[in-house]
């Protein structure tokens, strides 16, 4: 792996971190369910903590679960609200 930082001489410190692609979630298919329930698909590691985390505007991010596929795979269930008409998911690996 070959890192570039075009930048790195503009700040005295600088910190990086790697990531094995397989410790990272990913998002799958995503439906809404009758009731106002939104479900995605989350695949990874059997076993491994993930954390979901919410935002409203991409810059502000509240925890929202902790999720633990067995087998892989698990499915994440929101509710859907007038209160916020526009949510953003992400994951984050708990290690």
């Amino acid at each position: 792996m070959d890192l570039v930082d075009a930048d790195a001489s503009s700040f005295p410190y600088r910190f990086y971190r790697s990531a094995s692609p397989d410790s990272l979630g990913q998002v799958g298919s995503s439906a809404v369910l009758p009731g106002g329930l939104f479900v995605f698909q989350l695949t990874g590691l059997s076993g491994q903590d993930y954390l979901v985390q919410t935002s409203t505007d991409l810059k502000n991010w509240v925890d929202l679960r902790t999720v633990t596929p067995s087998g892989g795979t698990t499915f994440v269930t929101n509710t859907i609200t007038a209160q916020y008409p526009t949510r953003f998911f992400r994951l984050r690996s708990s290690q």
